[in-house]
């Protein structure tokens, strides 16, 4: 077999997966327009004239698919305190990459931290209001537990949501209070969203960027075909947001997951947002029937 140069490359010397169980592996593969168009063994081609690129034994895998992400909050993540290991072992650690995000900081902007786990902090607690005090009374902090079902605020973002010991508890949420029935600033499942609705929220030409800069860095580590768990309509249409971020460089094949109280009043799953053809479409429901283990807010 010989093959001609036509926008073509040869892949040689490689572990080249195939997931084909009657052959399945090969060393060799010709990609055309950005296409496998022939996959085997070097020595059935009798000549390559074209790019030739030697894999040198290098294994070769299909694209992976991450069937569970949440791809916004991943890319924002990127702009926010890693409450993990090298850097916060420990409540106090946490309060000083805190402050160290304060110094930096915009005058009122928030700041946001993911990761925690109480269970893996030097004091064996989970962080307050007043811990996060002592790094801003002044700034508002918005820090989620490692599941991200529970999160610890600080007192200026309680002051900022209107939360007190007043505040009843939200369907599907817990405010948790001291002794003296104050908040302590750990707000459970839907608890949290009474905070995070009042924080400043992105555009969608902004959340669209984030998602095409996202895109490289997926690529890198082989993720071709992506997930989004927790769809919304409002007050960002995430279908439209997706689409966006495409002619913004997102090359990722992308499959929303609506949350089922976007879809239960509106007629969503319309045939032009279902169709499986489509880089961008709408796969399926999300209901939430309970909690998180590890946070203890499962039944």
């Amino acid at each position: 077999m010989t093959i001609h140069k036509q926008s073509m490359r040869a892949f040689i010397n490689g572990k080249i997966f195939t997931a084909n169980p009657e052959q399945p592996y090969a060393s060799t593969m010709i990609v055309r327009d950005g296409s496998i168009a022939w996959i085997g063994e070097e020595s059935d081609l009798e000549n390559i004239d074209g790019d030739c690129v030697d894999l040198k034994g290098q294994r070769v895998l299909p694209g992976l698919i991450d069937a569970h992400l949440h791809p916004l909050w991943l890319a924002n993540a990127s702009t926010q305190i890693a409450c993990t290991p090298p850097f916060v072992n420990s409540i106090a650690d946490l309060i000083e990459q805190i402050r160290n995000s304060c110094k930096a900081n915009e005058t009122g902007k928030w700041i946001e931290g993911w990761g925690y786990d109480e269970g893996k902090l030097s004091e064996g607690r989970t962080p307050t209001r007043r811990d996060l005090d002592e790094a801003s009374a002044d700034i508002p902090i918005f820090i989620s537990r490692t599941c991200t079902h529970i999160a610890v605020v600080n007192s200026k973002a309680l002051e900022l949501a209107g939360i007190t010991r007043d505040t009843p508890d939200p369907p599907g949420g817990k405010i948790d209070r001291d002794l003296n029935g104050e908040p302590t600033g750990i707000l459970r499942e839907n608890a949290k969203d009474l905070v995070y609705r009042i924080m400043p929220a992105k555009s969608l030409e902004e959340n669209a960027a984030s998602l095409a800069e996202l895109s490289t860095f997926l690529l890198s580590h082989g993720i071709t075909a992506i997930t989004d768990l927790s769809s919304r309509t409002e007050p960002i249409d995430y279908l439209e947001m997706y689409q966006t971020a495409v002619k913004k460089g997102l090359k990722q094949r992308t499959v929303l997951y609506n949350l089922w109280e976007d879809l239960k009043d509106k007629p969503l799953l319309v045939p032009d947002k279902i169709n499986r053809e489509n880089q961008i479409h709408i796969g399926g429901i999300k209901l939430f029937s309970d909690g998180s283990v590890s946070g203890k807010t499962a039944w």
